[in-house]
Order: structure tokens, then sequence, then C-alpha cells
């Protein structure tokens, strides 16, 4: 299955959905259907499939690394537990944020 050929596009977070993905891909070629798997997972390696498109190649084609995105998903997932634990103890008081005056 090159990169030429019409092809029915799979993109899934194969860290946490691979195998998933490779049953859809499976099933699409018992039909005689080609694919290619495209890979968006940040946060480990694949599992039970290998990508046509990795989540490394395709980070470099976006205009950084891998490393850099699970970076910003990790203070992404720091911040959105700050931001819970201050909504949780403002539960009584005045809105934080109150944008029309």
């Amino acid at each position: 299955m090159g990169l030429g050929e019409p092809s029915v596009l799979l993109i899934g977070t194969l860290d946490t959905k691979g195998p998933e993905v490779d049953y859809l891909r499976s099933r699409l070629h018992a039909l005689g259907v080609p694919t290619l798997v495209m890979d968006t997972g940040i946060l480990g390696e694949p599992l039970s499939i290998e990508p046509d498109v990795s989540h490394a190649d395709l980070a470099e084609f976006g205009g950084t690394t891998l490393e850099a995105l699970q970076q910003a998903a990790a203070a992404l997932h720091r911040l959105l537990l700050e931001a819970q634990d201050i909504v949780a103890h403002q539960r009584w008081g005045p809105p934080l944020v109150c944008p029309f005056k």
C-alpha cells in the first residue's frame, strides 16, 4: 500500500486506541480497501499496530517535536488540575472571572 494510491486514512491515538484502529484496518483490508494509518497519540508508543505516519513524523511536520508536545500536555494537565482546585474553593464566593460588568 503505497502513498500514491487512493486509500482510507485512519487517524487515531495509537498509544491508547491502537487495537481498535488495527481492527478497523484489518476489516478494510479484508474488503480490499487500502489504508494509511496516522498516529496522533503523544502519551506513549503505539499499541498493536505500526503506523504509516508516526507521531514523531507528524510532530516534525507540524514544526515541533514529540517531546515538546508531551511537555505541553503535561503542563496543560497541571494547569487544569490547579484550575479545578481554585474553582472548588470558590464555590460560595464571587466568580473569579466575570466577562460582563
